[in-house]
């Protein structure tokens, strides 16, 4: 169906060095949201909405990128297209791994939002995607993961923890199909020493593997390490038969170069890596 991509990929930090009190680097961790954004840039219903999730933390956050997938939806736009072109072409709005996670003060402690945040989080999106369906035709958005409490995530030293992509497809009907995405595997900067991955912690149900491909897209996401396993995601998906034709790979991280090894072959790759390296060249592939 698609012939052309846009890419729109979201540029900010979500993982970045964490320093003792004697300024000694002692690894990493999540990114301070900082002081937050200018609600009054957003429409009355938006702002209302926003402020029912409970938590300050991620009000902001989702302030911030609802402001820059705005901005997106107007410079696309402004880039007029014939009719038939604009039906064959893809947008993919790309956000990295751990963008909606709260500042902590090293990796094993493992801070995450409530389930129930999480929920809330999920179904604004859904909510606001529906409302600028009209125009956001032909898109698919890839809002970065969220990390939540959850008994049947991954075990930290004192909780349980779950890390989830959260994607929208709007087709050129204007219909969103909203899917979460969990990580396959965990890594350290989940919290787990991401050097050996035990089998227990790579979760291959086919449902969530087959969740990592869009068929309409004919595209495929991978989280992170699921990128660089002796046995990709991607390539377990295509073994079992839980994916079709691949034209797209886009591989949204903390921390995670593209292994040309490990990618589908002529391929359009788009990565969004929210590991702060000191360039802009080293956090955006395309």
């Amino acid at each position: 169906m698609y012939t052309n991509v846009r890419p729109y990929v979201f540029l900010i930090p979500t993982v970045c060095s964490a320093k003792n009190a004697a300024n000694e680097y002692i690894g990493l961790c999540g990114w301070n949201t900082g002081s937050g954004e200018d609600k009054g840039r957003l429409e009355t219903d938006v702002i209302d909405k926003i402020k029912t999730i409970g938590n300050q933390d991620l009000q902001v956050r989702l302030t911030r990128m609802i402001i820059a997938i705005k901005q997106c939806i107007a410079k696309d736009g402004s880039r007029k297209l014939d009719v038939e072109t604009d039906k064959n072409t893809l947008r993919v709005f790309v956000a990295p791994e751990f963008y909606f996670r709260p500042p902590q003060k090293d990796l094993l402690t493992g801070e995450a939002y409530s389930r129930k945040d999480a929920d809330k989080l999920y179904d604004f999106l859904g909510w606001f995607f529906k409302k600028y369906a009209f125009i956001m035709k032909n898109w698919l958005v890839l809002c970065g993961t969220v990390l939540y409490n959850d008994q049947e995530g991954v075990l930290f030293p004192t909780k349980f923890v779950q890390n989830d992509l959260l994607a929208f497809e709007i087709n050129n009907n204007s219909d969103v199909k909203p899917r979460r995405i969990k990580k396959a595997c965990v890594s350290d900067k989940d919290g787990i020493d991401g050097q050996y991955v035990p089998p227990k912690y790579i979760r291959r149900s086919e449902e969530n593997i087959r969740n990592h491909y869009f068929i309409d897209q004919k595209l495929f996401v991978e989280i992170c390490l699921e990128h660089n396993l002796d046995e990709t995601i991607m390539q377990y998906a295509k073994k079992k038969g839980l994916a079709g034709d691949i034209k797209r790979h886009v591989i949204t991280a903390g921390g995670m170069p593209i292994q040309e090894k490990n990618c589908a072959y002529n391929t359009d790759i788009i990565r969004s890596d929210g590991m702060l390296r000191g360039t802009r060249e080293k956090m955006v592939d395309y």
